[in-house]
């Protein structure tokens, strides 16, 4: 299911996909207004897939 996070102050999508557990390169591709991952990204949407943890 894909969701969306609002970016707070501070995030990073970098931040986002560890806190996530979600590879980065998979953020980018679902993100692609997003163009670095270390580049603070407040009030940007951020699409991602929930994935169970096993």
């Amino acid at each position: 299911m894909l969701n969306i996070r609002i970016a707070h102050d501070q995030d990073t999508l970098r931040k986002i996909a560890d806190e996530r557990r979600i590879p980065v390169g998979e953020l980018l591709a679902l993100n692609p207004h997003i163009l670095l991952p270390n580049q603070r990204i407040a009030g940007y949407p951020v699409y991602f897939y929930l994935r169970r943890l096993v």
